[in-house]
This record gives C-alpha cells, structure tokens and sequence, in this order.
C-alpha cells in the first residue's frame, strides 16, 4: 500500500504514514485529508526523540552563590580600602573634606617679580600620584605671575599644617613674564597619622630655581597660607615610641614595626621625628637590618622647622613572610638597625649621619 498523500510505499497493516504522518483509512486515495496537518503534527508529537532531561540539584547553586560571596567580599574590601587611601579626604565631624575648610584669595607670596596666591583647597577625585614614596592627592590651589625675565621652576621644600610636617609636592614650571596655576600638592597620610581631621594655619618653604641652569634664584623662608579653621595638633597616633636618637636638634623614636595605619596591608618601620634644630631637614632612613638581616628598604621625608611629623620605610610583608616559611623563626620583627642622614632640606648639606638600633621591649 502507498500513501495517498506523499506516495511512501508502506506496509498493508499501516494506519499512519511514517513519512508524512497521513491518517490511512477513510478517505484513502481520495487525496490529502483535510485533517491530515493536525494529523501529522499528532504524529510528529508522538514519534519525535525526545531529550533526557537534565539532573538538577544544590551544588550548582552552592558554587553560584560563592562565587557571588567572592565578589561581593572583593567589593565591599576594595571601597573600604578606596575610602581610607583616596576617598576619605580627611572628612570632619561634619562630613566634608577637611571638616570643611576653606581658603580665600590671598597672596602668599609678593617680591622679586614674583606673585604667588592661594586661590582655594583643591581635592582630588583621582587616585592622586606617587612621589617620594607617599601618595599625593588634595592640595592648595595656586596661582603665579613670573615677572622676571627667566623661565622659573617653582618647588615645594617643606609643607606643614599647624606644627605637623606634612609631606609636600610642588612643580611648577612658569615661562619668563607669563601666569599660570599648579598645585601644591599634601599627603592624606601624614596628615592622617597626626590626627588632623580640619586644615588651621598652613605653613610652606618655597624654592624658585632658573628653569635652564636649575640654580636656586629666590627663597622666601616660610610662608603662611590662613584658612577659616583653627586647629591644634593632637599627638602621633601611635603614641610615643622608643627613643632611638637625638642629635643636632632632631629627635627620632619608633614602636618598630607594624602594619600602617590608614594604609591597609601596608607593613613598615614607623618613625616619629620632631625637628627643633632652627632649619627645615630631610631624613633618609638607610642600611636597614631587620632581625639582623640586611635589606635594600629605605624611606625618607622632610621636617619643617619647629615641627613634629612622621616617616615611614616600607618593609613588604611579603618579603618576610618568604623568609619566614623558608628560614623558619623570622617573625615576630623584635631588632632593628639603620642609619639616618640629616641633610638641610634647602641646601642639600649633611648635617649628620646617625647609627641607630632598636630592640622590641
């Protein structure tokens, strides 16, 4: 027998067509039946291969919902880090940065040709830029006139805010009788391991060299920058640590070494400094031995003058902790050994070279 409606030889005892899925019987070799479509789609519904279905269970969603757990954890580690290195802007009592100081026009600076004014507070949106190993990021808007005939370079020697040294950043380059505006640029972490939430009286040493010779040209000694606030300088947060040294006017002491304060899973050697030595120095922290073992670490900051501050020589933990799973009993960091270079911070001249240790009580 064949199918009346596609022509399929089939066997005698068929009902259906296997080809097109026909009903055979009434209607046979009459032509297509009219209810052959739905017919056919009842066969096809019938006959088509159908997929196994797929095992479901809990571990897919088990893996699911740690892998969300992962990256929510990431997340939520990197805005609290991102809030205390670049987004925390030294936020006061009330919220804005810096408990909301503010600066008006003033000029700071007026004499040899030279204009220099304070035009207001600058944050930094950004992640700031490294120099000197500290991160620079919110500053004070500048403005400049050269009036003199040469092309000038204006530098930051020391920053200080009510009596705490501040780790300062200024490069101004200024064409001979053109204006411009920079930045002077301070560290959120010196300014946060002093305790200063709110900017009172800012104090900067400025040095203008020739552009082309680099020989220094004008420095007018420390200058006073007025904010709207009144601030006193509470005392290091890490509180006082062990006298290492005192010479020619300048008294370090540290609590050794630790994880940084406001710089998550950053470990160093803290330094407190107070500078009564009359002239604004820089110290470089160097030859350090770490439970008497020699390492290339070094770490420097300047002082101003009549100022207290701190300093710090970043000891990578990954560093030790190799040493420790290799060696064995490295830990915990108990001796400390360097030496520190007092140079004048406007001269460059060595003042003194201090050998000093430290032994965890």
């Amino acid at each position: 027998m064949f199918c009346p409606n596609c022509g399929t030889n089939l066997g005698n005892e068929a009902k259906f067509c296997n080809n097109c899925g026909f009903k055979l019987g009434q209607g046979a070799g009459k032509g297509p039946d009219p209810g052959g479509g739905q017919v056919r789609q009842e066969w096809l519904n019938g006959n088509m291969r159908r997929e196994p279905a797929k095992p479901t269970g809990k571990g897919g969603y088990t893996a699911l919902w740690i892998v969300l757990g992962l990256i929510l954890g990431l997340l939520i580690l990197g805005g609290v880090a991102f809030w205390l290195l670049i987004g925390r802007n030294m936020d006061g009592s009330d919220g804005k940065a810096y408990g909301g100081t503010k600066i008006k026009k003033q000029i700071i600076w007026e004499k040899d040709g030279i204009e220099v004014s304070a035009t207001g507070l600058y944050i930094d949106d950004g992640m700031g830029e490294m120099y000197g190993g500290y991160r620079m990021e919110d500053g004070i808007e500048l403005s400049i006139i050269n009036g003199t005939d040469k092309d000038l370079i204006i530098n930051c020697v020391s920053l200080a805010v009510d009596g705490a040294s501040v780790q300062g950043m200024l490069d101004a380059r200024l064409p001979a009788g053109q204006k411009g505006k920079a930045i002077l640029k301070m560290d959120n972490f010196s300014l946060y391991n002093m305790q200063l939430d709110t900017l009172g009286a800012v104090t900067a040493e400025l040095s203008v060299k020739d552009a082309n010779t680099g020989k220094e040209l004008y420095n007018p000694g420390i200058i006073c920058i007025k904010t709207d606030k009144d601030a006193s300088v509470p005392d290091y947060r890490y509180g006082d640590g062990k006298g290492l040294f005192d010479e020619s006017g300048v008294s370090v002491s540290t609590k050794g070494y630790d994880e940084v304060p406001g710089l998550p899973l950053t470990f160093a050697v803290m330094y407190q400094v107070k500078n009564s030595s009359g002239r604004s120095v820089r110290l470089d922290f160097e030859d350090m031995k770490l439970n008497g073992r020699s390492f290339e670490y070094k770490g420097s900051a300047v002082f101003q003058t009549g100022t207290k501050g701190m300093c710090y020589v970043s000891a990578p933990f990954d560093d030790l902790n190799a040493i420790e799973k290799s060696e064995g009993d490295f830990f915990p960091v108990s001796e400390i050994t360097g030496t520190c270079n007092i140079t004048d911070a406007n001269t460059g001249e060595l003042i003194v070279s201090v050998p000093y240790s430290y032994k965890k009580p």
